[in-house]
């Protein structure tokens, strides 16, 4: 458990300072606000829909806890501003954003994935239709919030 975490930390540490890339296209509070957005709806989804209705059930220890903060706090906000960063981007063409969005949508059933084969989580009544949905949802929330936050903010004169 204590190498999981271990590796936990340090992609978490390596996703955070890999952000200073994505300020060529984001402003910093933009960076900031999205993830604390993600970070509390991602939270949310995991908490009530996974955890109240006992579909994924986890090893009650304390750096099983960690992991997955870590998860949800860290990683997914994280990978989710590189998404609006590719998203967002001129320069790309329709296809290779839709292939970006399959990888992260990959990348995002892939760490739940690991967690059940690490055997830190167990799932009940679960598949992947499920996850998918989720992360959906997380991904509409999201965006939304970006294009209502960054037209609020050209108003204010902050944004590009």
């Amino acid at each position: 458990m204590i190498t999981i975490l271990s590796l936990t930390l340090i992609i978490s540490f390596g996703i955070l300072t890999s952000l200073v890339v994505a300020t060529r296209r984001l402003n910093l509070y933009e960076i900031t606000i999205n993830c604390f957005f993600i970070a509390s709806i991602s939270h949310l989804a995991f908490s009530v829909v996974s955890l109240n209705m006992k579909r994924i059930q986890f090893i009650e220890t304390v750096t099983v806890f960690w992991i997955l903060e870590l998860n949800r706090m860290i990683i997914i906000p994280c990978l989710f501003v590189w998404l609006l960063y590719a998203l967002f981007q001129t320069k790309l063409h329709y296809m290779q954003k839709m292939v970006i969005l399959i990888w992260w949508f990959t990348l995002m059933s892939g760490i739940e994935q690991i967690h059940r084969i690490a055997g830190l989580t167990k799932f009940h009544n679960w598949n992947a239709l499920y996850s998918l949905f989720e992360y959906t949802i997380i991904l509409c929330l999201g965006i939304s919030f970006y294009l209502w936050f960054r037209r609020l903010s050209q108003k204010e004169g902050l944004s590009q």
